[in-house]
This record gives structure tokens, C-alpha cells and sequence, in this order.
């Protein structure tokens, strides 16, 4: 087999209509470039892939490889987590704020009214200390 001394510098893109006839070209690709073998060099895009000696090359693998996108990763479901955290905990204080707000509003009683709004403002600041 020839090979072109331009071959190998700078990315190559293979497209293909079905993903079997992909899958055998890399899969020759590899048998034949005993370098792809050792190197990460090549990253097979696309979901249903059938071949097992595919996977190590999967768009999947390729991500998963990598320190930079494991702790990016990390740290989008730490933020998920603290979203969800905040979205509960200002669903609870709401509905209390809530029913303060309408004894305040609503309470003929001045004394309980009074107290309705420090509890409603101490409710306010609460959330937003956390």
C-alpha cells in the first residue's frame, strides 16, 4: 500500500450515508494503520455503532478520556444540583412568605399583622443569605 506523505497531518473527515459502511471503513482503516491503534487520534462521530472494535473510538470514549471534559462534567451536575437545591428550598419559603403575606394584608388584628411582616422579611432575608 502507498501512502501519501500528506496523509496524517491534518484532520480527515469521512462521511457516509449508513453507519455500517463507516464502521467497515474504519475498521479496515484500523487493521491496516497499526498506528491508530496506539494513538486517540481518531474519533468515530455518530451513535449506533455495531462494531465492538469500534468502541475504544467512539465519540463517547473519546469524551470520557479526557480530564478537562470529566471535570467540566463534574461540575455541570454540581451546579445542576445546587439549581435544584435552591428551586426547593425557595418553593418552601415561598409558601410560607405566602401565608404571611396574607395575614399582613388581611388580619384585622395590627399586632398580628405586624408580626406576619418581620416573619414575611425575615423569610425575604433568609433566602437571600443562602
Amino acid at each position: 500500500m502507498k501512502k501519501s506523505s500528506s496523509v496524517g497531518l491534518r484532520p480527515i473527515l469521512v462521511l457516509s450515508y449508513k453507519n455500517h459502511a463507516i464502521d467497515e471503513f474504519l475498521v479496515d482503516l484500523v487493521k491496516t494503520e497499526r498506528s491508530i491503534l496506539q494513538s486517540s487520534k481518531m474519533i468515530r462521530i455518530g451513535g449506533q455503532c455495531q462494531d465492538s472494535r469500534l468502541v475504544k473510538y467512539s465519540e463517547r470514549s473519546a469524551y470520557d478520556s479526557y480530564s478537562e471534559v470529566k471535570a467540566a462534567r463534574t461540575q455541570v451536575e454540581n451546579m445542576n444540583h445546587l439549581k435544584d437545591s435552591i428551586e426547593a428550598t425557595m418553593f418552601g419559603k415561598m409558601s410560607s412568605f405566602m401565608a404571611y403575606y396574607q395575614h399582613a394584608f388581611h388580619d384585622t388584628d395590627s399586632q398580628a399583622r405586624k408580626k406576619a411582616v418581620t416573619d414575611a422579611t425575615s423569610i425575604v432575608m433568609e433566602c437571600i443569605v443562602k
